[in-house]
């Protein structure tokens, strides 16, 4: 399954809202990505259902944080956790951010924040990814916040926002 077949052009805060609480990902014309970029984000978000399939609900983050780095060590894939990304002010460093997994092949960085919450997916964790994006010197960015939902009342699929940087 691709995840970038909901391509929508234009959209408005209320239209990402709304996508953020049908679980749609959303992402502009000019930020339409690459088959390669498409194939290594299917792969994370493949990895990350089967590791919620297989673990299912009521864990904290750290325990499918772990259980997606075993399936992501498996690849030929540059693999970072827990990286520090020093910010910047006025060229002074003025502290650091932590991201969950950083993953990199030949031509993409794919910056991953996980959750483990109850509630969906909202603005502050997109934020969250667009603070790491824009202290993260590679190019060709994207974020990706995965939460293993622990509502009684969701299926075992992960719940994902794919995040650009607006130009």
């Amino acid at each position: 399954m691709n995840y970038f077949e909901n391509i929508e052009n234009d959209i408005d805060n209320n239209d990402i809202e709304s996508g953020l609480e049908n679980n749609i990902n959303y992402h502009t014309d000019k930020h339409i990505p690459s088959i390669q970029q498409t194939n290594l984000v299917d792969f994370i978000i493949n990895s990350a259902n089967e590791v919620f399939s297989t673990l299912g609900k009521g864990f904290v983050e750290s325990i499918y944080h772990k259980a997606l780095l075993v399936d992501l060590y498996k690849t030929n894939y540059t693999i970072e956790t827990k990286k520090i990304i020093p910010i910047n002010y006025k060229n002074t460093n003025v502290g650091y951010v932590e991201s969950d997994i950083i993953v990199y092949d030949n031509i993409t960085t794919v910056i991953i924040e996980l959750k483990a919450q109850d509630k969906d997916l909202n603005t502050k964790e997109i934020m969250q990814v667009q603070k790491y994006m824009r202290n993260i010197t590679q190019q060709n960015n994207i974020g990706l916040i995965i939460n293993f939902p622990q509502k009684n009342n969701v299926t075992n699929i992960v719940q994902t926002k794919i995040v650009y940087l607006l130009d």
